[in-house]
């Protein structure tokens, strides 16, 4: 069964939420998981992409979007039902659980303060709740 993680951030800022994706997946990375970012559209896919090439100049975050070459980078995004081979650790900033979320060991979903994201995360919430999954909540 899959940890689920939910990061609440105070911010109403998408971009605080996709900050927060590429330092997740930094820090994922460092533990040498393999990642998954699932988005619902292809302009924040893209936007994403230029997060991760410009994160830090000293320290490049390998990524690609699917498809993706082979061998497939550590970090992969994918955009609605684009189905990657197996990664350890989803970042969800879809509206909706990822329909395989049970075949990763990890988890990760993104809160920040507007209505929509709440509304979405808190409808996540209750499915993996319901599903029978312990959730971890962190405050940030």
């Amino acid at each position: 069964m899959a940890r689920i993680d939910f990061y609440v951030l105070q911010s109403n800022s998408s971009d605080a939420r996709q900050d927060f994706a590429v330092k997740l997946s930094q820090k994922a990375l460092h533990h040498q998981l393999s990642i998954l970012i699932w988005l619902d559209d292809h302009n924040a896919a893209s936007t994403l992409d230029t997060k991760l090439w410009k994160n830090q100049p000293e320290s490049y975050l390998p990524h690609a979007l699917v498809p993706s070459p082979e061998p497939a980078p550590p970090i992969l995004l994918a955009v609605n039902q684009d189905q990657p081979n197996y990664r350890q650790l989803v970042i969800n900033l879809h509206p909706q659980p990822h329909p395989n979320y049970d075949e990763f060991q990890r988890i990760a979903e993104i809160v920040i303060q507007t209505p929509e994201v709440l509304e979405q995360t808190r409808a996540n919430y209750k499915h993996y709740k319901a599903q029978g999954h312990e959730i971890f909540m962190h405050n940030l």
